[in-house]
């Protein structure tokens, strides 16, 4: 793969992991919030020590897939981060 393939994978890889996101976390709405609130802290908490594993490579991971995640979190799990 040339150079110019690669960027061009990575950004439709990384387009497609940011859609998913949007996707997956767009079902947490409402009382399925509260329901999963348990599963949405996991997804941040995990995301957010996957994408400093690798630092800075992955740093965008928490942009592109964990950000969606963590607008569904309360005040109040955020400050417990």
């Amino acid at each position: 793969m040339s150079g110019s393939e690669n960027v061009s994978s990575e950004n439709n890889s990384s387009s497609g992991c940011k859609d998913l996101a949007a996707k997956l976390s767009g079902t947490f709405i409402g009382v399925a919030r509260i329901k999963h609130r348990p599963d949405i802290l996991k997804v941040v908490r995990d995301g957010i020590e996957y994408a400093f594993v690798d630092a800075p490579k992955q740093l965008s991971f928490l942009e592109e897939a964990v950000l969606h995640f963590v607008s569904k979190l309360t005040a109040p799990d955020l400050s417990d981060m």
